[in-house]
């Protein structure tokens, strides 16, 4: 499943289409940040909840470099019974949403690369990834653009 774009109607259903037309018609991408956030408040306000030990994975894989197995293993689950409570509850693996959340971090420190407060290196250890070389091909695959070309897009703006 890497790779591929998951719309918001596989998730949702009907209810995704009034969704999309406002990301749609979106002006920038923290217009479309701020649409998405509202939309999963009303969500999660409309009575659908997740099970517990599912939003506890999130949450661990949000906030800390430990591995998916670990992570899994450490609540009692095997990674695979962890994947499955993430596609069916999010729609997502856990490693999506890890890269997902990596890349999220980048964004946030574009101001800091261009400050010069971080090297790409030091940015790249910091967010978990291996090396400047995997958050780069992470940042293509997931945005179509390099880091650098990120930064170049932020200055600007």
């Amino acid at each position: 499943m890497t790779g591929e774009t998951v719309h918001l109607r596989d998730l949702w259903g009907s209810l995704a289409k009034h969704a999309e037309r406002k990301l749609n018609a979106a002006e920038s991408h923290s217009e479309q940040r701020r649409i998405l956030e509202e939309l999963i408040a009303s969500r999660i306000d409309d009575g659908s909840r997740l099970d517990q030990l599912t939003l506890e994975a999130a949450s661990r894989i949000a906030s800390s470099s430990h591995s998916v197995e670990r992570i899994a293993v450490d609540l009692g689950l095997n990674p695979r019974e962890l994947r499955r409570r993430f596609v069916r509850e999010i729609g997502l693996g856990p490693k999506t949403l890890q890269r997902i959340g990596r890349f999220d971090g980048l964004i946030g420190r574009i101001s800091d690369l261009l400050a010069g407060k971080v090297t790409m290196v030091m940015l790249a250890l910091e967010l978990g990834y291996a090396d400047q070389a995997h958050m780069c091909r992470e940042s293509r695959a997931l945005s179509g653009s390099s880091p650098m070309a990120l930064v170049e897009r932020y200055r600007r703006s």
